[in-house]
């Protein structure tokens, strides 16, 4: 809509160079040519068209050894702290895995963790509560023992001269 005073600068713009579009569209993988030979249908990928590896819905599991690193590294930092891009970059490559692998792994480890903190929380203060819940309640039935006790002892009881 042209309405006067109104610019319509953004039309203007140009377009985002050819080389960071093309690293936009380019995907992380260890080898690209696995990535061309799924997405050709030639390796198992069945069908004719791309295999789920190409479309990145692949699950990859890691090796025994990944994890015992990936582990002790998140032990190390107490499971609070997030890796530094450099740190990240560096575990990835001793492990041979994407900076992204690594990074999601902490997340889900992080959220796991956080999980387990909860419920581990939730667990000492649900015993805290029952035992306070439970000397109240004792300390209910002392008092209405008392009371009734008190209530029936001929010497507790106000007679109308005592008072004032």
């Amino acid at each position: 809509m042209d309405r006067p005073g109104h610019h319509q600068h953004h039309f203007f713009m140009p377009p985002p160079p050819q080389q960071q579009q093309q690293q936009l569209c380019v995907p992380m993988m260890d080898d690209p040519s696995s990535f061309l030979a799924e997405l050709m249908g030639v390796g198992g990928g069945g069908g004719g068209g791309p295999s789920s590896s190409a479309r990145g819905e692949r699950k990859r599991r890691f090796t025994e050894e990944q994890i015992r690193s990936l582990e002790s590294t998140f032990r190390a930092r107490h499971g609070h702290a997030k890796l530094e891009p450099r740190e990240k970059a560096e575990l990835a490559r001793e492990l041979g895995l994407q900076p992204r692998q690594v990074a999601i792994w902490f997340q889900n480890k992080r959220a796991r963790w956080r999980s387990k903190q909860l419920e581990h929380d939730y667990a000492v203060l649900r015993a805290k509560f029952d035992d306070l819940h439970a000397r109240v309640e004792s300390l209910r039935r002392d008092k209405l023992a008392l009371s009734t006790q008190v209530a029936s002892d001929p010497r507790y009881s106000v007679r109308s001269d005592d008072v004032l």
